[in-house]
C-alpha cells in the first residue's frame, strides 16, 4: 500500500513539473505540494470509508483552503508588508503553502530573483491582467530572471 502511494505521488510530481515547466531547483516544494494534495484526496480505499487521509488522521474535516485557490507555480501577486522598503505588490510564482512560517493561510512564493517569500496576502491575476500584453512582458522578464 505504501509503495502504491509513493508511486502515485511521484506520478503527480512528474506531471506537474513537466506540464508547468517548473525549474528543477523547486523539486522539493513541488514534492511537498504533491504529498499535501494526496493527503487531501479520498483515494477510494475501502478502509477510508470515503474520507481523505487528513480527515482520518485529524479526526475532523480537512481544510483544503490552502491549496484550493492556486495551482503549483501559478502566477500571482504577493503583497509586501507596509513597513517594507520594496514595491507593495510583486509578481511572483506560487510554490505552495508555508507550513512552518506565518499564519494558517501563509504561502511560499518565488520572486524573479529566485528568493522564496512567505506571504499571507497573495492574490491571483485577473483575467484582464492575464491576457494583457504588458503582463505577458512582465511574465517573460520574471521567467528570464529565474
Amino acid at each position: 500500500l505504501a509503495e502504491n502511494g509513493i508511486r502515485e505521488v511521484l506520478r503527480l510530481y512528474r506531471r506537474i513539473m513537466g506540464a508547468r515547466n517548473v525549474p528543477e531547483v523547486l523539486w522539493d516544494c513541488c514534492f511537498v505540494y504533491c504529498c499535501e494534495i494526496r493527503s487531501l484526496m479520498a483515494l477510494g480505499h475501502h478502509q477510508q470509508d470515503g474520507q481523505c487521509g487528513a480527515t482520518i488522521m485529524m479526526g475532523s474535516t480537512a481544510d483544503i483552503s490552502h491549496v484550493a485557490e492556486f495551482g503549483f507555480y501559478d502566477w500571482c501577486w504577493a503583497d509586501s508588508p507596509k513597513e517594507a522598503k520594496v514595491d507593495r505588490q510583486e509578481l511572483v510564482r506560487w510554490c505552495g503553502p508555508s507550513f512552518d512560517v506565518g499564519e494558517a493561510l501563509c504561502y511560499a512564493c518565488i520572486t524573479s530573483q529566485g528568493q522564496i517569500l512567505h506571504r499571507s496576502s497573495v492574490h491571483p491575476l485577473t483575467k484582464e491582467e492575464t491576457n494583457s500584453e504588458a503582463m505577458k512582458e512582465m511574465k517573460k522578464e520574471c521567467t528570464e530572471g529565474l
